[in-house]
């Protein structure tokens, strides 16, 4: 499982919250959606046949309201998955992308965490996370597999090798909370990624 620490988040906003709680939503809000659609940008920019980006991943990752856990969900197609055109299935097959395109999949899935965004206040009980049976450190993924029930080890590749492990979406959403801080405090009324690219590089 990976998750954001949204206690971690909320805690470098307290100062903001005391003086204007609205505002603070405002970021906390703002800040949750940049970081899912920057989990989602992840999985599509070269990631399509990594073990730990598969579609089963992908379609994973919820945020939820009210505390409430996210649910392991298996892609309905995940556990029969056939070879693509040209693909020898010689490891566990974990990208489960059979009968959806995985572009089309990335573009529901951000579709959909961004819409669970916009009712976030700071006193939402907030959760960002995929359930998912993984987990990804020091250049490899873990976990049990859902074909044969074992546990498996895959390497990562090299251009993956830092990317989406927890910690590494947590100093996204870390990094780049003054950036989005200064955009609310400034009355800007759409925050987007690419508005504050130039300040988080």
């Amino acid at each position: 499982m990976i998750k954001l620490n949204i206690k971690e988040v909320k805690e470098m906003l307290l100062d903001l919250k005391n003086e204007n709680r609205q505002q603070a939503g405002k970021i906390l809000r703002t800040v949750v959606r940049l970081t899912a659609q920057h989990v989602i940008r992840s999985h599509v920019d070269g990631a399509r046949y990594t073990a730990a980006y598969s579609g089963n991943m992908l379609a994973n990752w919820q945020v939820r309201l009210g505390g409430k856990a996210a649910e392991y969900q298996p892609l309905p197609h995940y556990k029969d998955r056939q070879p693509l055109a040209g693909e020898t299935l010689d490891y566990e097959p974990l990208n489960g992308f059979a009968s959806i395109s995985y572009q089309q999949l990335a573009h529901e899935k951000l579709r959909e965490l961004s819409e669970a965004t916009y009712n976030i206040t700071w006193n939402s009980r907030v959760v960002f996370e995929n359930p998912s049976p993984y987990e990804v450190k020091a250049g490899t993924v873990t976990g049990v597999s859902d074909l044969s029930g074992k546990p498996f080890t895959e390497t990562l590749r090299s251009v993956n090798y830092r990317a989406l492990s927890a910690g590494s979406i947590q100093a996204f959403a870390l990094d780049i909370i003054p950036a989005v801080v200064q955009a609310v405090i400034a009355g800007h009324s759409h925050i987007t990624y690419k508005s504050l690219t130039t300040k988080i590089e």
